[in-house]
């Protein structure tokens, strides 16, 4: 039995025309990484912006519509809940607080804005 030295051949240093070639595609690559990342940033902190607006708009309602029905302001509490927010074939994780009178109705609230299956805990916060 022989056993052969398997070996690469080394790459010849590129030719001046070529190293330039090469530098301009790794930039074209880096750019497109950095533009795809910046989009990304910007529709996460369009989410995260969508979000507040709606937990405001809904915030305003519930005290103009429901808050005759509680009887005494001490019994709003603030929860915290992170929401999973899909955009096209991306998904972002958003934590947001809502004041509700219990965990039940703000969760209520939450499913109502973004989903159903899109929150994924709500917590007190004391």
């Amino acid at each position: 039995m022989r056993i052969f030295e398997i070996t690469a051949k080394p790459k010849s240093p590129l030719t001046p025309e070529q190293a330039r070639i090469q530098a301009l595609k790794n930039q074209a690559k880096r750019s497109q990484a950095a533009v795809k990342a910046e989009r990304a940033r910007q529709q996460l902190q369009s989410a995260q912006r969508a979000a507040a607006k709606a937990n405001s708009a809904m915030l305003e309602q519930f005290y103009n519509e429901d808050f005759s029905k509680i009887t005494e302001a001490s019994s709003l509490r603030k929860f915290q809940a992170q929401i999973k927010l899909r955009n096209m074939q991306q998904s972002s994780y958003v934590i947001t607080d809502i004041i509700a009178a219990n965990q039940h109705q703000a969760k209520l609230i939450l499913e109502f804005l973004f989903g159903k299956g899109n929150v994924i805990y709500i917590k007190s916060m004391k």
